[in-house]
């Protein structure tokens, strides 16, 4: 509960921050004027960034849920990619190497034939 309720205020504390220089910039600007407008314009930024900040978070967490559940199908999907990245280089190898052994040969064509 206390981890909880420290990352909310966390979260809190940034979208405040985020809104604060976000309607410091549009007052600034002359885009707003009045204490409504600007006390309106914070509360919409802050709701934005702390809704965008939660997303991320809920993601982040979705996603090590996900892969805490399924480790072993991902290291072995993570080993597959690794061994046909190893294949693919060493093929490319194989093939340049042989391209340096080629020595072009001129042939010239006999009308006699």
């Amino acid at each position: 509960m206390y981890n909880e309720k420290r990352e909310l205020i966390g979260k809190e504390h940034v979208a405040y921050h985020v809104a604060y220089d976000k309607v410091g910039i549009l007052y600034h600007s002359g885009f707003i004027s009045g204490r409504s407008a600007g006390s309106f314009v914070h509360w919409m930024i802050r709701t934005v960034v702390f809704a965008a900040i939660w997303a991320v978070t809920y993601g982040v967490i979705w996603f090590g849920k996900f892969v805490m559940a399924h480790k072993i199908q991902i290291i072995i999907g993570i080993c597959s990619i690794v061994a046909v990245a190893i294949v693919a280089k060493l093929l490319i190898w194989i093939k340049q190497r042989n391209k340096l052994v080629k020595v072009p040969v001129k042939v010239e064509e006999n009308e006699n034939r």
